[in-house]
This record gives structure tokens, sequence and C-alpha cells, in this order.
């Protein structure tokens, strides 16, 4: 229930926050694995987030469904290359889900964070708290 759902609490899961840009988190097993930043890797001629994140879909005008298809694209990328069992959505642009939703396509389930836009601060809170209670 870190990034704001309780539906795997085994395997992995990618928690991806989509707006200015795209930040990403990869939880295996309940452990945040390190340096799993996604939103910087080349996916279509350019960085993912310059492909699909709120930023852009405002940027270049996209329709909702354009959006869906264009992140629906993505996701199965990270599909192909991390096979997750879950994918959670955050940021800004998760609070409009029912707009673009249907345009995913994707064969894992995708889930919107309960706790939207403040999901990523939440779920590294809870994972730094975790790392300092290791260290005593």
């Amino acid at each position: 229930a870190v990034f704001g759902s309780r539906k795997i609490e085994q395997g992995l899961v990618m928690f991806l926050t989509i707006g200015t840009g795209i930040g990403s988190a990869l939880i295996f097993d309940g452990k945040l694995i390190p340096n799993s930043e996604l939103g910087k890797i080349e996916f279509k001629g350019k960085q993912a987030e310059e492909y699909t994140s709120n930023k852009t879909r405002k940027e270049e005008d996209l329709s909702w469904k354009e959006f869906g298809k264009r992140l629906g694209k993505f996701l199965n990328y990270l599909d192909i290359l991390f096979s997750p069992q879950l994918f959670i959505l955050g940021g800004g642009v998760c609070k409009k889900i029912e707009k673009y939703q249907e345009y995913l396509k994707t064969e894992v389930p995708v889930v919107q964070s309960e706790f939207l836009n403040a999901a990523g601060v939440i779920g590294a809170a809870y994972f730094a708290a975790q790392e300092f209670s290791a260290t005593k």
C-alpha cells in the first residue's frame, strides 16, 4: 500500500508518477529497487517523458485518446523490459484516468494510486523511514 495500491504484495510492481515528467519506482516483493528512473530512457526516438508526460500532452495539445495510446505504448514497452505484475499510476494526470484508461490497451493491469499526486512523496518517505530503521 506504499504507493497507494493494495493490489499486489509479491512480485514486481511498477509505480509511475506522470506529471511534468515521469517519475518511477520499481518494487519487488515489497522492496524498492534503487536507481529505477524510467522517465529518462529512450522511447520512440526521445526520452520517454518527452513522449508521454502531462507536460507533453499539454504542449502538443494531445487529446486524452492520443495521450492514452502513447502512455499505453510506453507501458507495453516497460512490460517487455521488466514484466511487472502491476502498474500503479500517480501524479497529476492520474486524477483524470477515466479520460484515457480505455486507450491504454495493456496486458498488465493498470490502477490509479489512491494517493494521486502525493503518492511519490509518500512512497519516498516510507522507504526512507524503512532504510533509516534498518540502520539502527
